[in-house]
């Protein structure tokens, strides 16, 4: 019976073993192991002591230093550990997401780094989230849970988990949205507002609304100038031949001529010289109505020509009035 039972003992310490080195078997068949250089140690034991001491953006100063001479599966957990307590969420994120591919120590073992990287994780479900909204038109100015509305940018906003709600808005077209938002996560939200179009109203081209190269105003401004230039000339005309009746008549006149042929030639000066005034007059007062209509009246033409300070004209019970500013 004894016998019995230490045959029985004995298979289970066997069995026993065999677990134990198929475990052992399987770490070493599934972990990298690798033997830390002094300064990586050395640089590692910096950051934990930082870390002891509630140093964290210290300890993360060590931990990344100690990486960038190796990686160690047990420096990205630390770093993650310290960049959380830091208050830098994402960040640990992306350190405890390298932890499970990163070269392994035996002694914490990978099945200890692994359990303490799940605990790890737990405690980011406390850290805010991110919100990327992305607008159209670019000009889009948002406000989320009713704060003050901001520059629709694209870049990513920090917001606690839950719901939130987000207007974007245009003028006085706005599109209102919910998003939710979860712990080390980013979350996007596209806002599209419609529009209507801007009418473009075509430039009328220069010198006329009508595009026939001058207005009504102008156009006959240059007509009186021109009849203006016509009547000085038929003026200067009928003054000499004024002067050259008048010689011939004066000559009748000394000579003791026929009294009837002194009174016509004197009525063909007198006739002369009367269109000679008749034409300047005429030309006088064109020149100054074609200059007011070309310079004065004509609004056609560039807005920036001078003018001669705005003359209003008005009909009123005395008569025609003239006004402005000058």
């Amino acid at each position: 019976m004894g016998l019995r039972k230490f045959g029985l003992c004995g298979a289970v310490l066997a069995l026993a073993l065999m677990v134990t080195l198929q475990v052992q078997a399987q770490d070493e068949g599934n972990g990298n192991f690798v033997n830390p250089s002094s300064a990586q140690l050395e640089l590692y034991q910096e950051g934990s002591k930082a870390f002891a001491d509630g140093s964290y953006t210290k300890a993360v100063d060590h931990f990344q230093a100690s990486l960038m001479v190796g990686e160690l599966n047990i420096t990205y957990l630390n770093l993650g550990r310290a960049l959380f307590k830091d208050g830098k969420c994402f960040e640990a994120k992306e350190a405890y997401d390298k932890v499970p591919g990163a070269p392994q120590i035996r002694e914490p073992s990978p099945v200890q780094v692994l359990g303490k990287l799940e605990e790890f994780r737990k405690d980011l479900e406390s850290c805010p989230g991110r919100l990327v909204v992305t607008c159209s038109p670019a000009n889009m100015t948002i406000s989320i849970d009713g704060g003050k509305p901001v520059e629709c940018d694209g870049k990513p906003v920090e917001l606690p988990t839950g719901n939130h709600t987000v207007i974007g808005t245009v003028g006085d077209k706005s599109q209102e949205r919910k998003i939710t938002v979860k712990p080390v996560e980013t979350a996007e939200l596209k806002l599209k507002v419609e529009v209507p179009k801007e009418v473009v109203v075509p430039t009328p081209p220069p010198g006329g609304g009508d595009g026939g190269g001058g207005s009504l105003m102008a156009t006959l401004g240059w007509v009186q100038l021109g009849v203006s230039a016509a009547a000085l000339g038929a003026g200067v005309f009928f003054f000499f031949d004024t002067s050259n009746k008048f010689d011939s008549a004066e000559e009748i006149g000394l000579a003791g001529g026929n009294r009837a042929a002194f009174e016509d030639a004197k009525d063909d000066v007198e006739t002369s010289q009367l269109l000679s005034n008749f034409f300047y007059g005429l030309s006088a007062v064109t020149l100054v109505s074609g200059a007011l209509f070309v310079f004065v009246l004509d609004d056609s033409g560039d807005s920036d020509k001078p003018s001669a300070g705005g003359l209003k004209f008005g009909v009123s019970p005395t008569g025609v009035t003239v006004g402005g500013e000058f």
